[in-house]
């Protein structure tokens, strides 16, 4: 007998996690992990998988919780519930997140400073194919 999965995860989130985007919709979008409110409360499910930090960003305590928050977005650009008008509110919301992980795990202001500047160059520059639709291939196991 054989298995379906999809590829590209590293982490899955085991609690609910919420989070104010500052992204105002006008209506509630839900998939069978992610929520948002039209005034913009992200809620990620328990179970959501994503892929930590991507290009140039080393994947570090301080950057899993801001990839996890702006892959949820990216995606949700992806199948359509936001709109990619939003793209540069998620890379900005990617930065803040980051450095308030940074500011609770006591990391130095001018290490976390230089990581954000380039962190948010690469998501400028080459975070726009992660906001078209595409489908994730089913891979078969034997």
């Amino acid at each position: 007998m054989s298995i379906k999965y999809k590829s590209g995860y590293k982490y899955q989130l085991v609690e609910d996690y919420s989070i104010e985007t500052g992204i105002s919709l006008g209506k509630t979008c839900t998939t069978s992990f992610l929520s948002i409110t039209a005034k913009g409360l992200l809620t990620i499910k328990a179970g959501y998988a994503w892929d930590g930090a991507s290009g140039p960003a080393i994947d570090t305590e301080t950057v899993k919780r801001a990839s996890l928050v702006h892959d949820a977005i990216y995606q949700l650009i992806r199948e359509g519930y936001v709109h990619p008008v939003h793209k540069e509110r998620a890379d900005e919301l990617f930065i803040e997140v980051y450095l308030d992980s940074c500011s609770k795990m006591k990391e130095k202001d001018a290490i976390a400073a230089l990581r954000a500047w380039y962190m948010r160059i690469a998501v400028d520059k080459c975070g726009g194919p992660s906001t078209k639709p595409r489908k994730n291939e089913v891979l078969t196991a034997l």
